[in-house]
């Protein structure tokens, strides 16, 4: 099956979906949708250079004369915020997943045992911690941008391992391209550290400030910026306020030309 018969979609909603490899029954993707979106994945196009591990693996079933099999996780759903959250936990409870990306609030909300969880939000102090930065709040007001900035993801599990320091988090070891690469350092700009869809980090960085990181390979490289906490003008518009892009990619360009 390509797609559903006329009609069905429309009494489906919202959904979250699993491909399921029919050789020894493995899920290898979850994903959430409306519509058809449940079929775009076996109706792509195969054998792109940058085709993904997904890819790979529907390529792999028919080559083995099989097709992979649609199961509709839970259906019904009224809101894409419902499905994400159902789609996160889906994707929990499933190991090697070819997914690209986790699932929404996963790092911060999935898995987790008591003695991590009581660790995460008993009481923490210091210059750069989260706790402190997230200590402005907006009341869910969105951010507005103002002159060139860059918007990074990061998560709980980013902080942990850089000391639960922001800026050491956000600064370093992204996948950028090129142009983008020469865009950035090209233009002084800002940085904000995008945390649970909020800002908990403004940075300024001055042009020329990006560089790739010599161990990085040529085909990917990974880069890092030099700069230092923005003014506090800068700080009071951004931090604390509610960033709406949900994309899978971390690293996100606004107004530059």
């Amino acid at each position: 099956m390509r797609k559903f018969s006329s009609g069905v979609a429309e009494k489906l909603g919202f959904y979250v979906y699993r491909l399921v490899d029919p050789r020894n029954g493995e899920t290898f993707y979850v994903g959430k949708g409306r519509g058809d979106r449940v079929f775009d994945h076996v109706n792509e196009v195969p054998g792109l250079a940058d085709e993904s591990e997904k890819q790979r693996r529907i390529i792999d079933i028919r080559r083995d004369g099989e097709e992979p099999l649609h199961v509709i996780h839970r259906h019904g759903m009224e809101s894409e915020d419902a499905a994400y959250l159902v789609e996160a936990a889906v994707m929990d409870a499933y190991a090697g997943l070819t997914n690209a990306t986790r699932g929404e609030g996963t790092s911060e909300f999935g898995p987790a045992s008591v003695a991590s969880l009581e660790a995460r939000y008993s009481p923490r102090k210091g210059p750069d911690s989260t706790r402190s930065r997230q200590s402005r709040t907006h009341s869910g007001e969105e951010i507005v941008f103002c002159g060139p900035t860059v918007t990074i993801k990061i998560t709980d599990r980013m902080l942990r391992a850089r000391g639960d320091s922001v800026y050491e988090t956000v600064r370093a070891n992204w996948i950028i391209g090129p142009e983008r690469l020469a865009m950035l350092r090209a233009t002084p700009h800002h940085v904000l550290a995008i945390l649970k869809r909020k800002c908990v980090g403004v940075y300024r960085v001055e042009a020329g400030a990006w560089r790739v990181n010599p161990e990085a390979g040529d085909d990917k490289p990974r880069c890092h910026f030099e700069g230092k906490r923005a003014d506090e003008e800068m700080c009071a518009k951004y931090e604390g306020k509610r960033y709406a892009d949900r994309s899978q990619w971390p690293v996100q360009l606004h107004g530059f030309r």
